[in-house]
């Protein structure tokens, strides 16, 4: 998901997150030049403690 073309937002639902996981959303940062990703892990009793921000420093 992308919001206001600075923002991707990718949105999972699994036990933890991997390290393909920020591969991939570090991916799309670089690739879009996007400055700022969130990944999102619904499967958590506790959202705040599942989501990562990921800055993209050129």
């Amino acid at each position: 998901m992308l919001i206001e073309n600075t923002i991707v937002i990718e949105l999972k639902t699994v036990e933890a997150f991997t390290d393909v996981h920020f591969a991939q959303i570090l991916t799309y940062l670089k690739l879009g030049n996007y400055p700022l990703g969130l990944l999102i892990n619904f499967d958590s009793k506790i959202l705040k403690n599942n989501i990562k921000r990921f800055i993209n420093t050129l």
